[in-house]
């Protein structure tokens, strides 16, 4: 998220250079060089790219607290130029990438996201007929990430009865067929689907040896991923999904829209009789 409107209005072009100029440098850069290459001749190659560049001030690490650190809002309410619909979240903080827990948030988010069938939409579209659109989202950063159940609505429905419906659905997918033994054999299938795509493309195993580098300190980490994965069973699923879903408090957002027309706000009521 890059800020809110009054942030980017406020955004200056010294303040915009003096930022690229602090942090853009060779001292806080990594290169990383993949493929059948002579190590001597590549190194020159970089030293004559690179080289006669200042290397500037390294910054220095901070140390970033994980995301399921931080205290959170219980409750936000935001009102956006979109179109005439409200979209209810349920948002879920997830562990930072160096967690033990890491490699089990990674399948079962993939197991919940990566399947053809949406189960929240599958929940509250097509089989409760409680929304025009529904899903599950996942992000993973360096110091943790989310996992967002949302509905949208056209705005007639209360924002209460929007987040009970996502809450009944929580419940509901406790006892889902997303969770099982089929759906996480597919889920590491896709996974390790990816991470052999990425051996074939230069590109995309630098990018994964420059992340596991950032993320984990190590970039052989990018090299066991498969194994790592593989190894995580069901009961490693089931516990982060316990612990980071069931038992854990969401955060409740609710984003509006500025302009509703008139006859939407008058005869929105009625298009769940047409679904």
């Amino acid at each position: 998220m890059a800020g809110t409107h009054e942030d980017l209005a406020a955004a200056s072009l010294p303040s915009l250079r003096a930022f690229y100029a602090r942090w853009y440098v060779p001292a806080n850069a990594q290169v990383v060089v993949v493929g059948p290459v002579d190590a001597t001749a590549t190194l020159e190659v970089i030293r004559g790219a690179f080289g006669g560049i200042p290397a500037g001030e390294a910054a220095t690490r901070r140390q970033v607290p994980a995301v399921t650190a931080h205290t959170f809002p219980a409750a936000l309410t935001l009102r956006e130029d979109i179109p005439p619909v409200e979209v209810t979240l349920l948002g879920f903080p997830l562990p930072p990438a160096d967690a033990a827990e890491a490699d089990a948030v990674t399948v079962m988010l993939e197991m919940l996201t990566g399947r053809k069938v949406d189960p929240v939409r599958e929940e509250l579209v097509v089989r409760r007929k409680r929304g025009l659109e529904a899903g599950t989202q996942g992000v993973t950063f360096r110091r943790g990430g989310a996992l967002v159940l949302y509905v949208a609505n056209l705005p007639y429905r209360r924002q209460r009865t929007a987040f009970r419906d996502l809450e009944e659905t929580r419940r509901a997918l406790a006892g889902g067929s997303w969770l099982s033994p089929r759906s996480l054999r597919a889920a590491q299938r896709a996974l390790l689907r990816k991470d052999a795509d990425a051996r074939y493309f230069a590109a995309q195993m630098a990018q994964e040896l420059g992340r596991e580098t950032w993320w984990r300190g190590d970039p052989a980490q990018a090299l066991a991923r498969g194994s790592r994965l593989q190894a995580v069973t069901l009961d490693d699923v089931r516990a982060v999904w316990e612990r980071f879903v069931v038992r854990a408090e969401p955060v409740r957002l609710s984003i509006e829209p500025r302009r509703v027309p008139w006859y939407v706000a008058a005869f929105g009521w009625l298009v769940p009789l047409f679904q």
